[in-house]
């Protein structure tokens, strides 16, 4: 809810965020005389400092564990039948100069 009439805003409709289409920003009354540009640099230097919010930095983190994890994974898996084939290659051929 907004209280007063007299309130001035700047809007900014490029976020860079992926979640916030656009922010609305409340003009402090002592601030009304400074230029747009200023303001409008002043508010997109507000808005990269608040950054993603705290639940998607630990979905993100919790996915890139996730895919670390899926990839040693498949490091691991090449790696066994690695030794498997190498073992098997191994075998046979010892087994061949036996009979």
């Amino acid at each position: 809810m907004i209280k007063g009439v007299n309130k001035q805003f700047i809007e900014v409709n490029d976020t860079g965020s992926r979640y916030f289409e656009r922010v609305l920003l409340v003009i402090r009354p002592e601030f009304t005389s400074v230029p747009y540009e200023k303001l409008k640099g002043e508010a997109k230097k507000a808005i990269s400092r608040m950054g993603e919010p705290e639940t998607a930095r630990r979905i993100q983190a919790r996915n890139l564990s996730r895919m670390a994890i899926m990839r040693r994974k498949k490091l691991l898996r090449f790696i066994v039948s690695a030794i498997i084939c190498t073992a098997g290659i191994i075998l046979g051929a010892a087994l061949s100069s036996l009979l």
